[in-house]
C-alpha cells in the first residue's frame, strides 16, 4: 500500500472519529447530561452511522490495496546462483551442478 493511501486512510479515520465525538458532545450539551431514552437511541444510531461511514470506505480501499499490490517475487542472490550453476552451450540456460549432459535439453557439455 502506498504512503499516500495510508495517510488518506488515517485522515479519514481521524475525521470520522472527530465527527462522532462532536455528535455525542452536541447531544450531551443539549440535554445537560440527562439523556432520555429517545436521545440515547439517537446517539446510538448516530454512532452506528459514523461506524458504517468509516468502515465501508476502509474495506473497499483495503480490498483495492490487496488486489493492486505488486506481487512478491523470490530473488536469489546472483553470486550463489551463478557459482552453483552451469551454462549450457546448446540451449543457453543455466542448470544446477556440473553434469556432463544438460538436464534441460540433453546436450553434451
Amino acid at each position: 500500500m502506498s504512503k499516500f493511501s495510508k495517510i488518506c486512510m488515517l485522515g479519514w479515520t481521524i475525521l470520522c472519529f472527530v465527527g462522532s465525538c462532536s455528535g455525542m458532545m452536541n447531544v450531551a450539551k443539549n440535554t445537560q447530561g440527562k439523556m432520555g431514552d429517545a436521545e440515547a437511541f439517537g446517539v446510538g444510531i448516530g454512532l452506528f452511522f459514523w461506524l458504517v461511514l468509516w468502515a465501508v470506505p476502509m474495506v473497499v480501499l483495503g480490498i483495492i490495496a490487496l488486489v493492486t499490490r505488486p506481487k512478491a517475487t523470490a530473488y536469489a542472490a546472483p553470486a550463489q546462483t551463478l557459482a552453483a550453476a552451469t551454462l549450457c552451450q546448446h540451449c543457453g540456460k543455466y542448470y544446477p551442478g556440473s553434469a556432463r549432459f544438460c538436464p534441460l535439453c540433453g546436450g553434451q557439455q
